[in-house]
């Protein structure tokens, strides 16, 4: 795994642990998600999350689109037909690998997080791993310890 992709990954398991959630490693190639994330001492409500990244998000001010699932990636996440909710989380780093920044009073990791309801969409019929499947993400879904714990909270 890429460095950008790995400081994804370490970005939002260190958010959700600020959070107080209890973090489940998964294995993104078998289940098609990084995390699962759930209240500790519980079972429910619960979600799973895909981590990606990306360095040049295409888009104007209001969303950005993702073309970085291929269609199978895509259809293992979408659609309402799993037992936990699956989100897609996009990770936005610094194309200069200006990562972290150190400050007398702490670390700062760059950039922000968003994130997009994987059962809001449809899921590919016959899914093909040579074509990309887009996902516009609102820029309005930013990924905080606010609004991961509300996740959880929303979750039927």
């Amino acid at each position: 795994m890429s460095e950008p992709a790995e400081l994804a990954r370490g970005y939002v398991r260190a958010l959700a642990t600020a959070a107080g959630l209890h973090v489940s490693v998964c294995d993104v190639t078998a289940d098609g998600v990084d995390f699962g994330f759930r209240f500790p001492s519980s079972v429910f409500p619960a979600i799973e999350a895909r981590v990606v990244w990306t360095a040049k998000p295409l888009g104007g001010e209001a969303e950005w689109c993702y073309d970085g699932l291929d269609e199978v990636g895509f259809t293992r996440l979408a659609g309402r037909d799993f037992t936990v909710p699956r989100f897609l989380f996009l990770m936005v780093l610094p194309p200069d690998e200006a990562y972290v920044s150190f400050q007398s009073d702490g670390m700062v990791l760059r950039h922000l997080g968003y994130f997009h309801p994987m059962g809001d969409e449809e899921p590919v019929p016959a899914p093909d791993r040579s074509h990309s499947r887009p996902v516009r993400i609102s820029l309005a879904r930013v990924l905080t310890t606010d609004s991961l714990r509300e996740l959880l909270r929303t979750v039927r």
